[in-house]
């Protein structure tokens, strides 16, 4: 990867901590701008690099599994302890419960299910900053389409997005994972 990129990234890593710290005093207006401005910076890396999709790819792979974001099924095998999550603090048409482990940079995700909310499968993240945590918790990345489920309707950048900030922050920064059920 060139220097140019790895530092545009050192970068927004160091704005998305600067804003997980200091989100209390940003108001909505400029953290939607910021969450547009690093989604944007991410597309640009992706596209310049040649290493991944490019923002057409992207959002015709997005729009295809709109309804249904769940990870394809990890090479592990599931299973495995999972903590007692806690619900979505936003509606959402993807993410029905989450937990993070700050000592172990563990987040976990249950996706809503085929059928029910609450049938969807659980899938471990490891290695997850805190600060990508709080903006997935945050539903801090706007969504790249619009659309709806039965489960919720989402808007092009519009705010909170906990499926679009799974997107952009776990899928897309390639942490290892691995269905738990």
């Amino acid at each position: 990867m060139p220097p140019e990129i790895r530092e545009l990234m050192q970068q927004a890593e160091q704005l998305m901590a600067y804003i997980t710290q200091n989100a209390a005093s940003i108001n909505a207006e400029t953290q939607r701008a910021l969450a547009q401005f690093l989604q944007e910076t991410n597309d640009f890396i992706q596209e310049f690099s040649g290493e991944l999709p490019s923002i057409g790819e992207m959002e015709a792979q997005q729009a295809e599994v709109a309804n249904e974001v769940t990870p394809q099924a990890a090479a592990v095998p599931p299973g495995g302890p999972v903590p007692e999550l806690d619900r979505a603090p936003h509606e959402s048409s993807n993410i029905n419960a989450l937990k993070y482990d700050p000592n172990k940079k563990q987040l976990f995700i249950k996706f809503m299910g085929k059928d029910t909310a609450d049938s969807g499968p659980v899938y471990s993240y490891q290695d997850v900053p805190q600060n990508v945590f709080d903006v997935i918790l945050r539903g801090g990345v706007g969504p790249i389409t619009s659309g709806k489920n039965k489960y919720h309707s989402w808007y092009k950048n519009v705010l909170p997005s906990h499926g679009a900030a799974v997107s952009a922050l776990l899928k897309k920064g390639n942490y290892s994972y691995q269905r738990m059920s």
